[in-house]
């Protein structure tokens, strides 16, 4: 990959991350290599912290996006299912 289509992942990867249910591992550092350099997504940076926690420790991540479709599809629909609705119950008002 070149460096702009890296740009690009990125800033997706940022903007609409995905899903996270993660539990701790209890690594020790030398278990693994050092951090990247680097900006990390949201996704990557838990992912990262919970290699130390204990393997009680849980994360769940709901991205900003998920809460916004999961309330504004349903909404949109009963909006297009009230227009439908009205311009079938009054034909004058077309």
């Amino acid at each position: 990959m070149n460096r702009e289509d890296l740009l690009v992942t990125h800033v997706v990867e940022e903007l609409f991350p995905l899903p996270l249910i993660g539990r701790g591992k209890r690594l020790n550092a030398a278990d693994f290599p050092p951090r990247e350099k680097g900006p990390m997504t949201l996704r990557n940076n838990w992912l990262y912290y919970l290699r130390f926690q204990s393997p009680a420790e849980w994360v769940f991540l709901i991205p900003h996006w998920i809460m916004l479709a999961a309330f504004a599809l349903p909404w949109f629909g009963l909006l297009v299912w009230r227009t439908r609705r009205k311009r079938r119950a009054s034909p004058m008002l077309r």
